[in-house]
C-alpha cells in the first residue's frame, strides 16, 4: 500500500481551508435557527417537550427527555438551539475519541485522520438538510449513538 506523503505548508493550507468552511457551516447554521417555516414535525416536538407526559398522545416518551435537557424551554428558537449545542458536544467528543484511537493504533495516519475528521465533523450536521432543525428523537438517536462509539473508541 502506497504511504500517503504529504508536506507542511500542504497539510496547513488544507487545515486552514477546512476550518473556514467548518465555521462557515457553523456559522450558517447559527445564523438561521431563527428562520424558517413550520413545514414538519417541529410543532410536535415543541408540544411534546412543554407537556411531557401527556402519553396518549404521543408515541414515544423523548417529550420527557427534552423538557429535562431543555430546561423547560419548548419553544421552536430553544429547541434549535439545543439541538445545535448537544449535537456539537456529540460530534467533538466523537471526533477527539476517533482521533485518539487511530492515534494510538496507526501513528503514522494521524495526521491525514485529522483531514478526515474535519470531513466527518461537517458531516454530522448534513441532518439539517432534510430532518427538521428542533431537537427530536431523531437527533437523540445520532447523538447517542455518537456519544457511544466515542465511548467504544476511548475504551479500546
Amino acid at each position: 500500500m502506497a504511504e500517503i506523503k504529504i508536506n507542511k505548508i500542504l497539510y496547513n493550507s488544507i487545515l486552514l481551508v477546512l476550518s473556514a468552511i467548518v465555521l462557515y457551516v457553523l456559522f450558517l447554521i447559527c445564523s438561521n435557527l431563527n428562520k424558517g417555516f413550520e413545514l414538519s414535525d417541529e410543532s410536535y416536538y415543541g408540544i411534546a417537550t412543554q407537556y411531557p407526559f401527556e402519553f396518549k398522545t404521543f408515541a414515544s416518551c423523548f417529550g420527557v427527555v427534552n423538557n429535562k435537557l431543555c430546561f423547560g424551554k419548548h419553544d421552536l428558537f430553544s429547541l434549535r438551539v439545543f439541538k445545535f449545542v448537544y449535537q456539537t458536544i456529540s460530534l467533538v467528543c466523537f471526533c477527539l475519541a476517533l482521533y485518539f484511537f487511530i492515534r494510538n493504533k496507526f501513528p503514522a495516519k494521524s495526521r491525514i485522520a485529522v483531514i478526515g475528521l474535519f470531513l466527518v465533523f461537517l458531516s454530522g450536521y448534513s441532518n439539517y438538510d432534510y430532518l427538521p432543525q428542533t431537537l427530536s428523537y431523531n437527533s437523540w438517536s445520532l447523538n447517542l449513538s455518537l456519544l457511544f462509539w466515542a465511548a467504544f473508541f476511548i475504551i479500546n
